[in-house]
Order: structure tokens, then C-alpha cells, then sequence
């Protein structure tokens, strides 16, 4: 059974819409490459399984091994083993910065208050992983200063990417426009086009 998707170099996501100010995207119309969707580097499919521990440990979650938690990606025989780790911010810049946006969550916009950075590193790579991870490599959970599309919004519509990449039609409706699915922060709305530069939106 395959398990690690092909990621077609014509396909990209686009921010199609969205009601309010978000801390990822400044305007509507950015769009990413399949590519750089999951934090460069990392297979989209193992970030998926990767990703509920990372949103865990960003908020507190305690899995019994402290500030860490070890996860494998779906590759049955010879995938990676991922180590996923919490550690404090230390700049102060980014305290001031957090406060301020603890600020402006209260006035009612989403803008979380996050005190810690997320780190996945890769600590075991099966021979038949198709990626080149790097020993030692770590990739970093972007939190909004980053780079690439909402973490929270990747989860929801990287099920719908790996269909539509299986030839499922894509698309369900929001304000009469066709999507590729949407945020899960009901304030935001942030909806999501794929994009066939062949073809245009599907």
C-alpha cells in the first residue's frame, strides 16, 4: 500500500478567502506549493500524525514523558521515528510580543498567547522513506511568524489534499464558491482553493 504521497509540482493551495484579520495571512490570494504546506523539509503525511502531539504540547498537554512525546509517521515498514519537544521562548522581544497579542485576543480577534516553541526532529529514518532527512534535522512549528500555511488549517483540509491527489473530486461550497476546505476557527473563516496552474482552481 503506497503511504507517502506524490506531490505534484501543479498543484498549489491558495488562501481564497477569509472574515478577519489572521496572524498567518496578512491578504487573500497567497498561495503555497504542495511542498510547503507541512514545515519545509517535512513529509506532509508523517506532519499529519505529528501534528496533534505538536498542538498538544503547545497548550500544556501532558502525554507522560514530560515536555517531549515520540511518534512514528504511517510508513507500515522503514518510515521515521519522530521525537516532538516543547522548550520555553527565551527572547524577550517575543514575551513582549505575546503579551501584546494576549492583548488583542481579549478585543476579540484571534491572536493566541503562546509561550513555547514546538520542535519535530527526526531521529530514526527507515531505508524505505523516500525523504532525505538530515541527522540531526528538526523542523519548527510555525506558530505565525513562520513560514507555510496555518498549522491548524493544513490538518483540516491535508485529508481532502490526499484525496483529490487519489482522484477524488475536490471542492465542497462557502459563499457560493467552490473550496478546498476551511480553517476550523469559526471567527476567521479562512477558506482554501487548490490550484492547477495547468487548469486554474479546481
Amino acid at each position: 500500500m503506497k503511504i507517502c504521497p506524490s506531490l505534484p509540482n501543479n498543484l498549489s493551495v491558495k488562501v481564497a478567502s477569509k472574515d478577519k484579520w489572521c496572524k498567518y495571512y496578512r491578504a487573500t490570494g497567497m498561495v503555497y506549493r504542495l511542498d510547503e504546506i507541512a514545515p519545509p523539509g517535512l513529509c506532509p503525511e508523517a506532519f499529519h500524525i505529528a501534528y496533534p502531539y505538536c498542538l498538544g504540547l503547545l497548550y500544556g498537554a501532558d502525554f507522560g514523558f514530560g515536555n517531549t512525546v515520540t511518534v512514528k509517521c504511517p510508513l507500515p515498514c522503514g518510515g521515521i521515528i519522530m521525537r516532538i519537544e516543547s522548550l520555553p521562548i527565551k527572547s524577550p522581544v517575543k514575551k513582549i510580543y505575546n503579551k501584546i497579542k494576549w492583548l488583542i485576543n481579549v478585543c476579540g480577534y484571534p491572536a493566541d498567547y503562546i509561550d513555547k516553541i514546538i520542535k519535530i526532529k527526526v531521529i530514526k529514518k527507515g531505508e524505505a522513506c523516500p525523504y532525505n532527512y538530515e541527522e540531526s534535522k528538526y523542523f519548527e512549528l510555525n506558530t505565525g511568524d513562520g513560514c507555510g500555511i496555518c498549522p491548524a488549517s493544513f490538518d483540516a483540509i491535508y485529508p481532502s489534499i490526499c484525496g483529490i491527489l487519489k482522484g477524488a473530486e475536490s471542492g465542497g461550497l462557502c459563499k457560493g464558491k467552490k473550496v478546498l476546505g476551511l480553517c476550523p476557527d469559526h471567527r476567521v473563516n479562512v477558506g482554501y482553493d487548490l490550484i492547477d496552474k495547468d487548469k486554474g482552481a479546481t
